[in-house]
């Protein structure tokens, strides 16, 4: 959901509390990423409001073969 909604990759990683794998960014990078998690976060959670309100386009996955 989050890519979706346009949150970048390593930002919806950190959002799921998943472990930097990519070596570089886990030694090197000391941003602690605070807004873009908020942020994130305030988008998905106005995504959920709009569905529970009706108001968002729901994309049906499709049905599966038996």
């Amino acid at each position: 959901m989050l890519s979706r909604l346009g949150v970048l990759p390593h930002v919806a990683e950190l959002c799921m509390n998943h472990q930097e794998t990519e070596t570089m960014r886990r030694v090197y990078d000391g941003h602690d990423y605070t807004k873009e998690l908020n942020d994130a976060w305030d988008l998905a959670g106005v995504h959920l409001a709009s569905l529970r309100a009706g108001g968002a386009q729901v994309i049906p996955l499709g049905s599966r073969a038996a």
